[in-house]
């Protein structure tokens, strides 16, 4: 093989590297990382006891909200804006599992 076509063979694949999703969201890693780091504030599922804090909407009121996505938690998460949230930096995969089991909550529609 040539050298232009190891170039062009190289280049192809990095393209195609970069275009292809490294990971998939988690849910259920995403619940875990709600137990540790916000069930303290927040009502973290339809199935968890305890009462969040009075400014905290819960994780299910969050999915239900008209226009959650999951893009939208994660834009959220990525730079947190709460007084009450500052100081919480999740890297980029935890903020992916954690939107995605956010918006796992989501009621169907009746």
């Amino acid at each position: 093989m040539n050298r232009r076509s190891l170039v062009a063979l190289s280049v192809a694949a990095a393209i195609g590297a970069a275009a292809t999703p490294s990971f998939a969201a988690d849910a259920k890693a995403g619940r875990a990382l709600a137990e540790k780091w916000c069930a303290s504030c927040h009502v973290i599922g339809p199935d968890s006891q305890g009462a969040a804090a009075d400014s905290a909407p819960t994780f299910v009121s969050i999915a239900n909200r008209q226009g959650t996505t999951e893009a939208g938690v994660q834009t959220f998460l990525a730079d947190p804006h709460k007084e009450a949230m500052k100081g919480i930096v999740l890297p980029r995969l935890e903020v992916a599992d954690l939107a995605a089991y956010i918006v796992s909550l989501k009621e169907p529609e009746k």
